[in-house]
């Protein structure tokens, strides 16, 4: 089966060849602890940082933030509670209620589509109801990522728990775009 694929840019349409993508890392998946690609391109930080028990290392992705990047969020959700867009002092508190659940990814995830790389730098996810955020410190060994855009991934990922889809549906804001205007 072929697929053929338009763009308003380019004019033309082209046949894609590779659908195999390995990972998705900005969807929102309910109820899942997701598992560790086998891309996956950072290292792993101890789980004890966190306080959890002991766990296989290819499960412990994460560590706690920190106290610059917690200020840095804590001020990002104080400015927006002055936005004077009521979609952006939503986010402001929906960040405030889930600051708790923010975790930080030493690196970003790394997916693969064909010869494109694909730097996953967060997502968001429900754990039994809960709501698990994930944002990367650096896109890899060489590159840090700066507090504004660790602040921009935390703007789209919290959407997320409002409703938010990746893509604008009607009306409603995208998680770009609550990213972006909220900026």
């Amino acid at each position: 089966m072929t697929v053929f694929l338009g763009c308003a840019h380019a004019g033309t349409l082209r046949p894609v060849t590779d659908l195999n993508t390995q990972y998705e890392v900005t969807t929102t998946t309910p109820d899942i602890n997701p598992p560790l690609p086998p891309e996956y391109s950072g290292t792993v930080p101890p789980c004890a940082a966190s306080g959890a028990a002991p766990v296989p290392a290819n499960a412990c992705l994460e560590a706690d933030v920190s106290p610059d990047e917690s200020a840095a969020f804590h001020a990002e959700a104080t400015r927006l509670a002055g936005h004077a867009e009521e979609n952006c002092r939503k986010l402001g508190e929906a960040i405030q209620n889930h600051i708790a659940a923010v975790r930080m990814y030493d690196r970003a995830i790394v997916r693969r589509s064909g010869p494109y790389r694909f730097y996953g730098v967060g997502h968001s996810y429900q754990r039994n109801g809960e709501w698990m955020i994930r944002i990367a410190r650096r896109l890899d060994e060489l590159n840090e990522r700066t507090i504004e855009a660790k602040a921009r991934t935390l703007r789209h990922e919290i959407s997320h728990t409002l409703g938010a889809k990746e893509r604008r549906v009607g009306e409603d804001w995208s998680a770009a775009d609550y990213a972006e205007r909220c900026g």
